[in-house]
């Protein structure tokens, strides 16, 4: 495999686990050997254990909830047989459980409160944002959201909670193509739920359109995304979606720098894993739980 491509200049400032995706092959590939092969090597040591999972790890991904108010038809939610029509909440248990560990683990990076969920939807959703910033200050807390719970009201309760980030993807309707003009509607009549006369900076025609807004200081980013065409298909479940990585050339950073939990707890190598398969549960790598800490899982015998 070629990995000429990837090496391109990143300042020796930029630690590895915050490299772009696409500059992480060459960032890692600068390492000697023994520090490669180290990312393999078990141990039992908590101080090797803090520092691999700190080096290492960009995002922590928790699903503190199940359901979601959109089927959009390019998202595995949308089938009927897993029940997302339903809420579920992630146990105090599992919650407190995480927050523990990253603590421990002295964790400053990324936490992204969900995963396949509406995190609007979770009614724990404020409390969990100010615990993760009162309990670990020097991260950075965001989420993904489609916007239909969001209005001004809301964005100053998420502001004065302290999150840091939302990124809004505003979907069409189920089984709706994508078309610019339609897209352009969505994003406006946001604006006007929110108060705010925003304006696009970045639109590429067919695939997708930005708008990036400071409000209190919190980032909202605004997108819609053609997902039919530049979407996956989340390991084979969605088959409405082009199979743009059908073919893999490349190994994928993903599982290098985010380390994903479930609503029950499950730790997953990848967002693209869908954890309500049934096929799918031969991927985790383990649970949340007393008997498992995050910094035993990510630094555990595969």
């Amino acid at each position: 495999m070629n990995f000429e491509r990837y090496h391109l200049n990143v300042p020796d400032s930029v630690p590895l686990n915050k490299t772009p995706g696409e500059k992480y092959w060459g960032k890692l590939l600068e390492r000697t050997k023994p520090q490669i092969r180290s990312l393999w090597e078990h141990s039992d040591d908590i101080n090797q254990k803090k520092k691999k999972f700190v080096e290492h790890i960009c995002i922590v991904g928790i699903e503190t909830s199940k359901y979601c108010n959109r089927k959009c038809s390019y998202c595995p939610d949308s089938l009927p047989e897993y029940k997302r029509d339903q809420q579920t909440l992630m146990s105090n248990a599992v919650w407190s459980r995480i927050l523990e560990d990253l603590v421990e683990l002295d964790y400053k990076s990324t936490v992204s409160l969900n995963l396949y969920n509406e995190a609007l939807a979770d009614p724990t959703i404020f409390e969990k944002i100010k615990e993760v910033k009162k309990r670990l200050p020097q991260s950075f807390v965001k989420f993904n959201s489609n916007g239909d719970f969001l209005d001004r009201e809301t964005l100053v309760r998420l502001s004065d909670c302290g999150l840091d980030a939302i990124f809004v993807s505003l979907h069409p309707p189920m089984n709706k193509p994508y078309a610019d003009s339609d897209r352009l509607k969505a994003h406006q009549k946001f604006y006007e739920k929110i108060g705010y006369h925003g304006t696009i900076h970045n639109c590429e025609p067919g695939k997708s359109i930005r708008t990036d807004l400071s409000f209190k200081g919190m980032r909202v980013l605004v997108m819609s995304d053609n997902w039919y065409d530049t979407g996956t298909s989340r390991g084979g479940l969605v088959e409405n979606v082009v199979k743009y990585y059908q073919n893999r050339r490349e190994p994928c950073w993903r599982p290098f720098r985010e380390f994903i939990i479930s609503c029950e707890g499950f730790v997953l190598p990848c967002c693209q894993i869908f954890p309500d398969e049934p096929t799918n549960h031969k991927f985790f790598l383990g649970q949340c739980s007393r008997a498992q800490n995050l910094g035993h899982i990510f630094n555990g015998r595969c």
